[in-house]
C-alpha cells in the first residue's frame, strides 16, 4: 500500500495537475465544466456566425445578380427593338431614294421628303415616350430631322456629331451607344429647355448603313433616347441601404445612375474598377468585393452585349456586416445563455460532489480528535454515498475493535495478577524446600539434602514459561534431577546409561521435552 502511494503520488507531473490538485475540487469542478462548456460555444458560435455571413453574403451576391440580368434583359430587349426600328428606318423606300438623290433635290423635294420621313418616324415613336430625337444624315453629313421637337431642335455640336458618324462609319453598320451630355450640344438656352422636357442626358444610339440598290455607304440614323427612361428601370430596385445601380461602357464612362453623385458622361472611379468587370465577365463571375470611393462593397453587374455596356450594383460591405452583426449578437447573446445554464448545472453537479466529500472529511477530523461515535446520514446510493455507509461501517468496526482491546488489556492485566500469584506460591515452596535442604545438612542427612536439592532445580524448571527454549545440555540436566529423586523413591533399582554426541550439547531444544520420556520409562518399565 505504501508503495503504491508512492507511485501514485511521483506520477503527478509539477506542472498542470500539480496546480490543480491545490485547487478545491469544487472550483476544479466548475473550471473544467465551464472550460468544458465555454470553449464548444465560442467555436459553435464563431461557426455559425461565419457560415450566417458566407451565407447572408453569397445569397445577397447571387440576388443582386440576378436582379441585374433581370434589367439587363429589359435593357437588351428594349436596345434591341430600337436597333430593329432603326434598320426598318434606314432601309425604308423613302429614306434610301431620299438619301440616294439628295444632293440632286431642290429645296421644296428636299421639305417635302423629310415630311414623309417624319410621318413614317412618328408611327414608330409617338408612343415610345423613351425615344426623344431621330436625326438621319447623308453620306456627306447633311441632316434630317425625322423625329423630335422642331422648334427647339436638337443640335450637336459638329466635333462631336463629326466623332459619332466617323465612330459609326468604322463599325460597317453595327449600332454604337453612347452617352450625350449638355457640353455635346450647341445653344445653350435651348439646351436648358429641352432638359426639362426631355431629360438632361441624352443617350445615343448611331449607326450607318448601305444603299439597297448601289451597296455603297449611303448614310447614318441617330437615335436619342432620354436617361431617365433608362434610369427608371432600375431607379427603385432595393438592394439594400447605401446601394448604387449604374451603367459604364467599356472605358468606364458612365451612361446613367441613380445616385446624383455619378454623373452621366464622367469616368467611374479607378481604372482598376473597370479592369475588375472585364476580369470577372470573362471568367463568367459577375460578382466580387472590392474598396470602390474607399469603402469596401459587394459589386454585382451584368453585361448588356448591344451596346457594350456593364449594368452594376455597389452593395456596402457594412450593411451585409450589420446583418452578420445582427446575428452574431443572437448568437452570442444565446451562447451566453447556454454558458449560464451550464455554469449553474456544474455548479450543481459539483455540490453534489463537493459538500459529501466535505461531510465525509469533517468526519474523518471529529474521527481523529477521537469521536468514535460520529455517523454519516447519507441516503443516497451513489459512489460517495457507498463511501460514506463504508466510512460508517469503519468507525463501528474501529470502536468494536478499542472496545476488544481495553476489554483484553483488562484480562490481560488480571492473567498478569494471577500469574504473579501463582508464581508466589512455588517461590515460597522453593524458600521452604531451602530451608530443609539447609537443616538436613546441619543434621549431615545428606541424602535428604540431594533429593532436595534435585527437587529445587525441578520446580525451578516448572516454574518457567512453557515453550522456553534452552540448549540440550540444560535438558540432560534437568533429567538427572529427576532421575536421581526417582532412584531414591525405587531404592536404586535402575541405572541410567548417557551416550550423547558432544557436538550437540549446545543445541536448543525445548524444556522438559526429554522428562516425560523418562517418566513415561521409569513408570511403565518397572
Amino acid at each position: 500500500m505504501l508503495r503504491w502511494t508512492a507511485r501514485l503520488v511521483s506520477e503527478y507531473p509539477s506542472g498542470v495537475i500539480s496546480r490543480l490538485r491545490r485547487m478545491k475540487i469544487q472550483r476544479r469542478l466548475l473550471l473544467s465544466f465551464a472550460a468544458l462548456s465555454l470553449i464548444p460555444l465560442c467555436i459553435t458560435g464563431w461557426f455559425a456566425y461565419f457560415q450566417s455571413s458566407v451565407a447572408i453574403k453569397d445569397k445577397i451576391s447571387t440576388y443582386s445578380v440576378e436582379v441585374m440580368n433581370q434589367v439587363s434583359i429589359n435593357f437588351q430587349h428594349e436596345l434591341s427593338k430600337l436597333e430593329s426600328d432603326s434598320i426598318d428606318i434606314a432601309f425604308s423606300d423613302i429614306v434610301q431614294e431620299t438619301l440616294l438623290s439628295y444632293h440632286r433635290m431642290d429645296g421644296w423635294e428636299k421639305n417635302s421628303a423629310e415630311v414623309e420621313m417624319k410621318s413614317l418616324v412618328a408611327k414608330r415613336f409617338s408612343f415610345v415616350p423613351s425615344v426623344t430625337d431621330v436625326q438621319i444624315f447623308t453620306i456627306n453629313k447633311d441632316k434630317i430631322n425625322a423625329y423630335g421637337d422642331f422648334t427647339f431642335a436638337y443640335r450637336l455640336k459638329p466635333d462631336y456629331l463629326d466623332g459619332l458618324l466617323e465612330e459609326a462609319l468604322s463599325r460597317g453598320g453595327v449600332t454604337y451607344w453612347t452617352i450625350q451630355v449638355k457640353e455635346d450640344e450647341e445653344d445653350a438656352r435651348e439646351f436648358n429647355y429641352r432638359a426639362g422636357l426631355y431629360g438632361q442626358y441624352g443617350i445615343v444610339m448611331v449607326r450607318s448603313f448601305r444603299s439597297l440598290k448601289e451597296g455603297k455607304p449611303l448614310g447614318y440614323i441617330l437615335i436619342r433616347v432620354d436617361e431617365r427612361h433608362i434610369r427608371k428601370k432600375y431607379e427603385t430596385l432595393d438592394l439594400g441601404a447605401g446601394t448604387d445601380i449604374f451603367i459604364l461602357d467599356d472605358q468606364g464612362r458612365v451612361i446613367s445612375s441613380r445616385n446624383p453623385d455619378i454623373l452621366p458622361g464622367g469616368v467611374f472611379g479607378d481604372p482598376a474598377f473597370v479592369e475588375k468587370l472585364h476580369e470577372y465577365n470573362e471568367s463568367g463571375i459577375h460578382h466580387f468585393q472590392m474598396s470602390v470611393s474607399g469603402k469596401p462593397q459587394l459589386v454585382a453587374f451584368s453585361r448588356i452585349p448591344q451596346a457594350g455596356w456593364y449594368l452594376v450594383s455597389t452593395i456596402p460591405m457594412s450593411y451585409l456586416n450589420f446583418e452578420s452583426v445582427r446575428i452574431g449578437f443572437y448568437i452570442a447573446a444565446l451562447a451566453f445563455l447556454c454558458f449560464l445554464l451550464a455554469l449553474h448545472l456544474s455548479y450543481l453537479v459539483s455540490s453534489s460532489i463537493s459538500r459529501p466529500l466535505l461531510w465525509l472529511v469533517s468526519s474523518m477530523n471529529q474521527v481523529k480528535a477521537g469521536n468514535f461515535s460520529m455517523q454519516i446520514e447519507d441516503p443516497h446510493q451513489d459512489e460517495l454515498g457507498v463511501v460514506s455507509e463504508h466510512f460508517n461501517t469503519m468507525v463501528n468496526n474501529l470502536r468494536n475493535l478499542i472496545r476488544e482491546v481495553k476489554e483484553k488489556e483488562t484480562l490481560k492485566r488480571q492473567a498478569e495478577l494471577k500469574a504473579l500469584q501463582a508464581q508466589i506460591n512455588p517461590h515460597f515452596l522453593s524458600n521452604t524446600l531451602n530451608t530443609v535442604r539447609w537443616l538436613a545438612q546441619l543434621q549431615k542427612a545428606d541424602n535428604i539434602s540431594n533429593v532436595i536439592q534435585s527437587l529445587i532445580q525441578l520446580l525451578h524448571v516448572y516454574t518457567r514459561n512453557r515453550g522456553e527454549l534452552v540448549t540440550l545440555r540444560e535438558e540432560i540436566e534437568n533429567v538427572k534431577h529427576y532421575v536421581n529423586i526417582m532412584s531414591y523413591k525405587y531404592y536404586d533399582k535402575f541405572t541410567v546409561h548417557y551416550e550423547i554426541d558432544e557436538e550437540v550439547l549446545d543445541d536448543q531444544v525445548l524444556s522438559l521435552m526429554l522428562q516425560p520420556i523418562v517418566e513415561n520409562a521409569l513408570l511403565h518399565g518397572i
